[in-house]
Order: C-alpha cells, then sequence, then structure tokens
C-alpha cells in the first residue's frame, strides 16, 4: 500500500491560495512536479522558459519560483538575477531547481534563496517550499 499524505483541516487552510511558479523547459519534470505540489495543496503554474519571467511572476504572484539553471535563451541565472533586481519581484523567493552540480555555488552567485536537486526528494521539496513561504 502507497503512503498516503494526509493533511489537517488546518494545515490545508494554511496551503490554500499558496502558489509555485516552476521554470522548467524539461516538461516531463516540470508536470510531474505540478502535480506532486497540487496534490500537496498549492496552485501551480510551469512556464517553459524564462523569455517573460518577470511578467510571469508578476501576473502569477507566485509565494515560491522553482528556477531550473538550463532553461533555453535567457537561461536560468539570469532570471534569477533579473527577478532579484526588481522591486516588485525581489523578496519572492526563488529557489535553483537543478541538476547541475554546481547548483549550489551558483544559487549563491545570482541570490537565490535556497536550491533543490534533481531528481529530487518530495519531502525535502516541500519542506524547502513550506520553509520559505512561511519566513
Amino acid at each position: 500500500m502507497k503512503d498516503q499524505l494526509y493533511f489537517s483541516k488546518f494545515q490545508y487552510e494554511v496551503l490554500i491560495n499558496k502558489k509555485v511558479l516552476i521554470c522548467d523547459d524539461y516538461k516531463d519534470i516540470s508536470e510531474v512536479t505540478k502535480i506532486i505540489l497540487s496534490e500537496s495543496g498549492y496552485e501551480v503554474k510551469n512556464v517553459y522558459n524564462c523569455d517573460n519571467i518577470v511578467n510571469d511572476v508578476e501576473e502569477f504572484l507566485p509565494d515560491v519560483v522553482l528556477m531550473d539553471l538550463r532553461v533555453p535563451k535567457k537561461g536560468g541565472e539570469y532570471a534569477t538575477k533579473l527577478l532579484k533586481s526588481n522591486e516588485k519581484t525581489k523578496l519572492i523567493p526563488v529557489l535553483i531547481f537543478s541538476a547541475n552540480h554546481q547548483a549550489v555555488k551558483i544559487a549563491e552567485e545570482v541570490g537565490a534563496d535556497g536550491f533543490v536537486s534533481k531528481p529530487f526528494d518530495i519531502d525535502i521539496l516541500t519542506a524547502l517550499i513550506e520553509h520559505h513561504i512561511n519566513k
């Protein structure tokens, strides 16, 4: 029998209306992550490039952004710097979401708020998101 996650009414109410924006060009990972987070009570939106990341964030108003580093064209490093230098988006936590072996260092260099490695552990992913939402 698979483990089931059960939320108390309080835990579920705390997560209602909490939003996560995933910026990752690898659609399979994005969709699986969206399903996992949606089942955990988050509203999730996927974007597959960083071309309009500031507008995407301003429109969706996520509580946390999961940012892949290897997103086509501008890339996750550039997109994170844009978000962290913009007055309207700089306080929204950005978690680098990558399999890059130097991602922790890159996350620090670009001003990201944290790092989630791929492949990811579901419990660690949700704990990090909750931590940054509740800061």
